[in-house]
């Protein structure tokens, strides 16, 4: 069995009927013997409805439907529930569902992933960054993400990336501590803890284009988000 066998990839969407499409195909088509498993939040757009379409066409592909709108932190979550108790899935891949990361580097995170456990696709080292996204959005994000580093004493660029793969084990280490947040505490979150465990921790530069800007967060999230990396300080 090889690498190409032992993937999942769990993509949360919400309105993504004009993205989803191209990115599914083209990750079949880039990895044939992966399986995928689309999260839709009832999007009013037809999403599901997409996704369902190429089910039939291609069986790799797996939908689950959830009747409300939940957040892309709780998609994961459940994505993790159908596949970690498949133990010929190894590697699962997290990734947006509305092409702000790029299905083409997937190529180079795999070439890192067999030597360590957690692979994030990060925007702030070298060689990576952002593309569509206004001024205010940009030092907000690199403000949260130094202010995370500093409070966590993690040495992670990126600790909101969700373009990430785990390794199965550790990704199970994981789930059993982790506090049950959405937006960017989620991934601050599921970070600390790999490294916590030991987990062989790498940052690879990818470019990440930014959709549907202002549309992803919230007071209640950026709240979370100041609020997790305190409390993983202080109370872990």
């Amino acid at each position: 069995m090889t690498t190409e066998d032992r993937i999942a990839i769990a993509i949360p969407t919400y309105n993504e009927k004009e993205n989803i499409r191209k990115l599914a195909v083209t990750l079949v088509d880039m990895y044939p013997s992966a399986r995928l498993f689309i999260v839709d939040d009832n999007s009013p757009d037809g999403t599901a409805e997409v996704v369902q379409e190429l089910a039939y066409t291609y069986p790799a592909i797996r939908l689950i439907w959830r009747e409300h709108k939940q957040g892309a932190a709780s998609a994961c979550l459940d994505a993790f529930a159908r596949i970690l108790p498949d133990e010929t899935f190894d590697y699962i891949v997290t990734m947006n569902g509305d092409l702000s990361h790029n299905p083409a580097d997937l190529k180079i995170l795999f070439a890192a992933a067999a030597t360590n456990d957690i692979v994030i696709g990060s925007r702030y080292i070298d060689g990576g960054g952002i593309e569509n996204q206004s001024w205010l959005r940009r030092v907000l994000s690199k403000w949260g993400q130094g202010y995370a580093r500093v409070v966590t004493g993690l040495p992670i660029e990126d600790l909101t990336s969700g373009y990430v793969i785990y390794h199965r084990d550790i990704l199970g280490r994981i789930l059993m501590q982790l506090v049950r947040t959405e937006g960017y505490a989620h991934q601050i979150e599921m970070k600390y803890l790999g490294h916590k465990f030991g987990a062989r921790i790498k940052e690879l530069p990818i470019t990440f284009r930014a959709h549907h800007e202002g549309s992803k967060a919230d007071f209640r999230m950026l709240w979370e988000g100041l609020k997790m990396p305190l409390y993983l300080r202080l109370f872990d």
